[in-house]
């Protein structure tokens, strides 16, 4: 049975800087701090959501899906919908829900795209030490791949799908588009942690 604690584990990896125990916590934090009051599936599904990372897969979700299972698995009641734990984290790969509790957890996963400047930056860093870590992928290729990423958030209508952060978008736009001239121009130093 996969137990709490090694799921929070999976969290600590070196290799992680962003998508730590870190980005976890923030999500609950701003759920806290907004009154949101969340179901046991959409709580389960912040925790799984990126309990698989790696930076050169692209089936983080699938796998993250799969040590969801494991632990059900170990579970001797299940009182919450795992089908719907599992919709959720899926969600979270392309930030589109496909059902109405995924809005949320979708929002609270990228409200750090709405920081101050000086965090925003440092959430930029940390995102691009994840993929540039050990050598996984150069800076060139990592700026490819982030500018096109920024580049579809910033055609995303609507960024936010809830009332609590639909007013954030404006920020959003603001620091995805200084990020992207920054790239594009392969200025780095404005990046610091």
């Amino acid at each position: 049975m996969l137990l709490g604690k090694e799921v929070i584990g999976r969290y600590y990896e070196n290799h992680r800087f962003y998508h730590n125990f870190n980005h976890i916590k923030h999500m609950f934090d701003e759920a806290d701090k907004h009154g949101i009051v969340l179901s046991e599936e959409q709580y389960l599904a912040i925790l799984f959501h990126d309990v698989v990372y790696n930076p050169t897969s692209m089936s983080n979700e699938e796998a993250s899906c799969n040590v969801f299972d494991e632990y059900v698995f170990g579970l001797k009641a299940i009182s919450f919908d795992v089908r719907l734990v599992k919709q959720i984290i899926m969600d979270t790969q392309n930030h589109i829900p496909t059902c109405e509790e995924s809005k949320i957890i979708i929002d609270l996963d990228l409200i750090g795209l709405a920081s101050s400047e000086e965090q925003y930056y440092k959430n930029a860093k940390l995102i691009e030490w994840e993929y540039t870590h050990n050598n996984a992928f150069t800076i060139e290729e990592f700026n490819k791949g982030r500018i096109g990423w920024l580049e579809a958030m910033l055609n995303k209508n609507p960024i936010f799908y809830t009332k609590w952060f639909k007013n954030l978008e404006k920020y959003v736009k603001f620091n995805i588009a200084e990020e992207l001239d920054i790239r594009r121009q392969n200025k780095d130093g404005i990046f610091t942690v």
